[in-house]
């Protein structure tokens, strides 16, 4: 065998290694995000057909009273409120609850993937999980004749997800690291991260 040719298979051997552990990898990762949420819930995430993302003032629950519907996180029961079923609530409005700061709809299909990338990064990476729920991060999608909403609170370690309203996962751990990710696209659309107003917004507040 020519050394040109012992170099064509040795690629070629390297590349069909690398493929097979992508896949593991890939499988591995889709088969924690299903067993962390439905797959309904996976699909309009990734693939949505309308998406919007809120900055979240994650230290101000708006409260309604106890509510068996509200978020439960690891025991904590938080209440909550959807202000409207046929369109996603606006700044100033709530969302789930929490005082939105801001919001995006995002169009890009490139982002959108980035949005479900930050969303993977964070169910993957999950650990410890606290007893509080401070989320910084509010997502809705819309897609399939389906409606996903998120709550992600990476101080906390945790989030909520609601399929059609209704919660799914039961107090879904939420890596810290994907704060990063989350804060990126966040930034990017003008929207303050960290789950606090920025100085101007709590200026208007005012």
């Amino acid at each position: 065998m020519s050394p040109r040719l012992k170099i064509g298979v040795g690629v070629a051997v390297m590349l069909a290694v690398c493929g097979a552990v992508a896949g593991v990898v890939q499988y591995r990762s889709a088969c924690i995000m299903r067993a962390a949420l439905p797959g309904m819930a996976v699909t309009v995430l990734e693939h949505p057909q309308h998406l919007v993302i809120y900055a979240l003032d994650a230290m101000s629950q708006i409260k309604f009273g106890p509510s068996a519907s509200g978020p439960a996180i690891r025991g904590a029961k938080i209440s909550s409120r959807y202000v409207s079923l046929d369109s996603p609530p606006q700044t100033g409005q709530e969302f789930h609850g929490f005082l939105i700061l801001g919001s995006a709809e995002i169009r890009d299909a490139g982002t959108k993937q980035e949005v479900f990338g930050a969303i993977r990064h964070a169910i993957l990476t999950g650990g410890p999980v606290y007893l509080c729920f401070e989320p910084e991060y509010g997502i809705h999608a819309e897609g399939e004749g389906h409606r996903v909403d998120a709550l992600i609170s990476c101080n906390c370690g945790n989030m909520a997800v609601y399929l059609d309203g209704v919660q799914v996962g039961d107090g879904n751990s939420a890596g810290r690291a994907a704060a990063a990710d989350f804060d990126r696209i966040w930034a990017r659309h003008g929207l303050p991260t960290g789950g606090h107003p920025s100085p101007q917004t709590a200026m208007a507040g005012r």
